[in-house]
């Protein structure tokens, strides 16, 4: 009997499978976890077959766990976008993934904005130019790399779409994912034939974008060998990690918003229309839902940061972050007054700068390894604070007062009240929050597979949300350490700079 669906997520630094049955009920879950390349400064890659890897170790680990490849109705994927991925003529890869974060193709980007316009290039996109983007890594190939770039038969720009074509042996890509590439026409859904021919691209290096709910194909013989799945299971599109957390998250009108705190983080909501003028800081991208937009201001330093300082700072060989969080309860509001930028690869938003870097300022003899650990948390929130102005100016006037908290910073005992402190929010952490975006996957296929999306099993587990309300006291504090954060960055701007024309 068909009782489940299998919802995947291939996520900047892991990939986690969930069980769910149609009731939208979690069954069981499993995780793997796979490195990542920092190749160089400002490079940053992944070897995709670790991917692949981790999805068939996660698939066994299910079986072991007592579920029955014969119960799996459907599978959907999501995973991390706005990726470089080439592959040959048998779609092998033919260069590591050049991910998200990764910074070396800005003369590229430069030269593409150059040829067609930023005004052209937003209206087209619905963003900004950035060497994030697909097409500025695909010229960064065709000029360091020409052999690969001649050899490439479609670039791939998601994980989850390298995963599809594992699965079902097909090259698609959706409409999320898409628009992170720089090339995609955010009204028409898309290829911009503008935009291929400023950079000099072929279409022919791209895949078809088609809808998240779309059945793209079925489980190939070989893949059923390598994963226990059933040969001719159905595989459905799914949305890039964006789009299935919006879902996830039950945002699905403008009157919501969400914060998602993973390894990387962002702060999103949707709209019906786009913005009627560009705003740096904001990217938009196509919500699964064909009459809606994403807006998100993108972090690149979320849980990354605090991963980092609990391994710099001694945590991990003492119960890691339960030992750090028990820490962090005795330390007041402010951290004795240090600030943490967390720029530890850059930054994207509020403003996009490849050469920034993390800084603790205001560091004392009295300081300790609880109020430098404690300050990261409140530096990242302070960034937090700052995305949600991005969204608070809106065109159509919104204010956000509230935000559903997802990823795994959500199962933090202590962040949740940070946010909501330094934001002067209401924050809402569900019991599945860490799993919000497995379950935007799964209310996908499970479209999919009904003909329809049932936003009330959304609504039913955001019904059970704890929600963590502003502290006056903590708020006063954070009041006056806030301008202090901003005033950080401007700074710093132009040393961030000769720092790395140095080398560094």
């Amino acid at each position: 009997m068909k009782d489940f669906i299998l919802a995947v997520d291939a996520g900047t630094s892991s990939l986690k499978a969930v069980v769910f049955d149609f009731e939208g009920r979690e069954i069981v879950s499993v995780s793997k976890d796979y490195p990542t390349r920092f190749s160089a400064p400002g490079e940053v890659e992944q070897d995709p077959d670790s991917w692949w890897d981790a999805l068939v170790f996660c698939l066994h680990r299910l079986w072991d766990k007592g579920i029955v490849p014969q119960s799996i109705a459907g599978v959907c994927v999501t995973g991390q976008m706005e990726l470089c991925l080439p592959l040959d003529l048998n779609y092998k890869p033919l260069y590591p993934a050049i991910l998200c974060s990764d910074m070396r193709a800005q003369q590229e980007m430069d030269l593409v904005a150059e040829s067609i316009g930023w005004e052209n290039f937003w209206a087209y996109t619905g963003n900004f130019p950035r060497a994030s983007m697909t097409v500025a890594k695909i010229l960064w190939l065709k000029k360091h790399l020409p052999d690969v770039y001649r050899a490439t038969r479609v670039v791939v720009n998601s994980s989850k779409d390298y995963l599809l074509f594992c699965l079902a042996g097909v090259q698609v890509t959706d409409p999320t994912s898409a628009s992170t590439t720089g090339i995609l026409n955010i009204r028409k859904r898309t290829w911009e034939g503008e935009i291929l021919k400023a950079a000099g691209i072929s279409v022919s290096l791209l895949p078809p974008v088609l809808a998240s709910t779309e059945e793209v194909g079925s489980v190939t013989p070989e893949a059923a060998r390598a994963t226990g799945l059933l040969t001719g299971c159905p595989v459905f599109n799914g949305a890039g990690d964006a789009g299935a957390s919006s879902l996830g998250a039950g945002v699905f009108d403008p009157s919501r918003a969400y914060c998602y705190l993973g390894t990387t983080g962002w702060v999103a909501t949707v709209d019906n229309s786009l913005p009627v003028k560009p705003r740096k800081g904001l990217f938009i991208l196509c919500d699964p839902d064909p009459q809606y937009y994403i807006l998100v201001a993108p972090l690149l330093n979320a849980g990354r940061a605090y991963r980092w300082a609990i391994e710099a700072l001694g945590y991990e060989k003492e119960g890691g972050y339960a030992r750090a969080e028990e820490e962090l309860k005795t330390v007041p509001p402010g951290s004795g007054g240090v600030i943490f930028l967390p720029y530890l690869q850059g930054e994207r938003s509020p403003f996009f700068d490849p050469h920034a870097r993390g800084v603790f300022f205001g560091l004392s003899e009295t300081t300790g390894r609880a109020e430098m650990v404690r300050a990261v948390l409140e530096g990242v929130s302070f960034a937090i604070r700052q995305l949600i102005a991005l969204l608070k100016s809106r065109d159509n006037g919104e204010k956000l007062s509230f935000l559903t908290l997802i990823g795994g910073g959500s199962r933090s005992t202590v962040w949740p009240q940070i946010l909501a402190d330094v934001c002067g929010v209401d924050v809402a952490v569900s019991e599945r929050g860490a799993g919000a975006t497995c379950f935007g996957t799964f209310l996908i296929a499970l479209s999919g597979y009904r003909g329809f999306l049932d936003q009330s099993l959304v609504n039913g587990i955001l019904g059970e949300s704890r929600v963590y309300k502003p502290s006056w006291e903590a708020q006063s504090v954070y009041e006056v350490l806030f301008p202090l954060y901003e005033k950080l960055y401007p700074l710093l701007k132009d040393t961030f700079k000769e720092r790395a024309e140095l080398g560094f």
